[in-house]
Order: C-alpha cells, then sequence, then structure tokens
C-alpha cells in the first residue's frame, strides 16, 4: 500500500506494509559497447542485444591468447538487485579456466568488483547493498587467465532497476517536516478566516 503526500509541491511517496520496489524481472541486455582491448571478433562479432552464436574472444587471438582481454559495455536500461542471479554472460563452449573479474558501475567513471566467473559458471549472485548501490548502468569484464579467453555472446542483466521513490535530493527529514508543518498551518488558518 502506498501513500502519497503532497505539501507545497514537494512529492513523497512513502511506503507502508512492505518497503520500498527496488526491481522487477526482464532481461536487459546490453546496448553500447564503450571500450575494449585486446578482443577478437568470431561469428557476428555483436555482444549487444540477445544471443546470436556470435561474439567477442577476450583474448587479441586464439588461445592461449598473448594478451587478456576487456570489455566495458552499457545496458540499454539501469539493472539492480533481485532474487537470485542478476547478471547472465553467455559463453559459447565455456571451461573452467575461461577466468574473468566483473565490475560494475553507476556513472562509467568508478567500477566496483561484482564478483568473478568461468566459462562454466557464468551468472552472478550480486549484493549491491554490499557494493554501495542501488543499480549499475555499466558492467566491465576483463579476463584473468593467460591460458583461455571467454567467448562472450550476450551479456544480460535480470532485473530492471524501478525505484519508486520520489523523495528529491538534498531533501532532509526536518525541511520536508517544516514543509508539510507550514503548509497544515496555512491551510488551518485559512479554514478559519472563512468561517
Amino acid at each position: 500500500m502506498k501513500l502519497l503526500v503532497l505539501a507545497m509541491g514537494i512529492g513523497i511517496n512513502l511506503s507502508l506494509l512492505g518497503g520500498w520496489s527496488r526491481s522487477a524481472k526482464a532481461a536487459i541486455f546490453l546496448g553500447e559497447v564503450i571500450e575494449s582491448s585486446f578482443v577478437t571478433p568470431f561469428g557476428s562479432g555483436d555482444i549487444l542485444g540477445s544471443p546470436d552464436g556470435g561474439g567477442l574472444f577476450l583474448g587479441d587471438s586464439f588461445d592461449p591468447p598473448d594478451n587478456q582481454g576487456s570489455i566495458t559495455a552499457a545496458f540499454t536500461t539501469s539493472i539492480t538487485d533481485g532474487a537470485g542471479f542478476d547478471i547472465e554472460i553467455t559463453e559459447i563452449f565455456g571451461t573452467a579456466e575461461e577466468t574473468a573479474d566483473v565490475f560494475l558501475s553507476q556513472d562509467g567513471l568508478t567500477y566496483l568488483f561484482a564478483g568473478e566467473i568461468n566459462g562454466l559458471s557464468t551468472s552472478l549472485d550480486i549484493d549491491f547493498d554490499s557494493l554501495g548501490m542501488d543499480f549499475a548502468n555499466f558492467i566491465r569484464v576483463s579476463s584473468t587467465s593467460a591460458t583461455q579467453s571467454l567467448d562472450i555472446d550476450s551479456i544480460s542483466g535480470i532485473y530492471e532497476f524501478s525505484n519508486t521513490q520520489s523523495i528529491p535530493e538534498n531533501t532532509s527529514p526536518i525541511a520536508l517536516t517544516t514543509t508539510l508543518l507550514g503548509f497544515l498551518a496555512l491551510k488551518s488558518f485559512s479554514t478559519k478566516k472563512t468561517r
């Protein structure tokens, strides 16, 4: 149940009985590759959108790679934490020796370590709260194997960020309470004046 309070043009969405709604389950694919280094295309060479059987090796040559590769990309919409896995990386012909670190970012500037994957285990259950973020817009996947490269077909977030809070930034509870009390006082004054 939601209660909407309007005070002097400030909307406050308070959630009673159950907390804030942070996520909705949906497949959120990559919309843009921001940066890549030491990658080799295979098939379509495309990791955007849904899986198509082609993508990028995280290495600059066939295994073993001369250099470990890295991809930085943006999701089509913000992703967040949900029940179970939060990120799925579609890998072609994976092995346990194909390893990589995964990093997430809200702004595309600061990336936080979110976990490790390998070619046989390419899903991550990320605790966004422990990272100090509610959502992520960007992902970086960096190879950590000197012998075998991940073969990435696509990357998707499982939960779309759908924050229902509408409290403006830099609004303290004291300021909101003062505004609400002022509004109620004006209403009380105008009611007495019209009697």
